[in-house]
């Protein structure tokens, strides 16, 4: 498993399903200072990540119209 899969399967754990952080540090063979480390984190991170994410399916949302709209060009009438 990935770092960054672990991670988010680790915090999902302790903040979504309420298990105690040592259980799930235990759990999934990490340190619990590790995973204190990890809850402490400012939550930007994760809402630059998502950011990123959404500004990139809005370019991609916009070749794919800016794509169709060229077939449609090129379809005989």
């Amino acid at each position: 498993m990935s770092e960054s899969k672990l991670k988010s399967t680790a915090l999902d754990k302790v903040q979504q399903d309420g298990q105690l952080p040592s259980e799930v540090a235990k759990e999934l063979g990490i340190s619990s200072r590790l995973l204190y480390r990890w809850l402490r984190e400012p939550k930007s991170t994760k809402s630059q990540s998502r950011q990123c994410i959404e500004d990139e399916i809005e370019k991609l949302t916009r070749k794919l119209h800016q794509l169709r709209q060229q077939m449609r060009q090129l379809e005989p009438h």
